[in-house]
C-alpha cells in the first residue's frame, strides 16, 4: 500500500478513493476515524485522513489521475455557482450534478 493524497477532510478522501476506483486503481481510506481528534487533543499530521492505493505498481497512474482530478476541482471552484440548464436550480461550484434532477454540470 501507498499513501497517495492526505487531506483533513473525510468527504473528499472518499471521492478521490471513488475518482481513482473508477480508473481501475484500487485504493483505501486511512485514519478517517482519528478526524474526531481534531481540536481534542494536539493530534498533528497523524490524524490527517489517507488515501493510498493497494498496487504500488500503479503509482503513476494515481498521480496522473489525481493532478487531473485536482486540476478540475480548483477550476469548478473558482468558476463560481452554476444554474442547472435542465431545472433551473442553483448550485454552489463544487457540485458537479444537480441535487434536484441528476443532470451533470454541462450536460445539456
Amino acid at each position: 500500500m501507498r499513501c497517495v493524497y492526505k487531506t483533513p477532510d473525510r468527504t473528499v478522501a472518499h471521492l478521490l478513493r471513488g475518482v481513482l476506483e473508477a480508473e481501475d486503481i484500487p485504493a483505501v481510506v486511512e485514519g478517517e476515524h482519528l478526524s474526531a481528534l481534531h481540536g481534542a487533543v494536539p493530534a498533528g499530521s497523524s490524524a490527517e485522513i489517507r488515501v493510498s492505493i493497494l498496487n504500488e505498481h500503479q503509482l503513476d497512474s494515481a498521480e496522473q489521475v489525481i493532478a487531473a482530478w485536482r486540476a478540475q476541482r480548483e477550476a469548478q471552484l473558482e468558476s463560481g455557482p452554476w444554474r442547472c440548464e435542465q431545472c433551473g436550480e442553483e448550485h454552489e461550484p463544487q457540485f458537479s450534478a444537480c441535487w434536484k434532477c441528476g443532470l451533470e454540470r454541462g450536460a445539456a
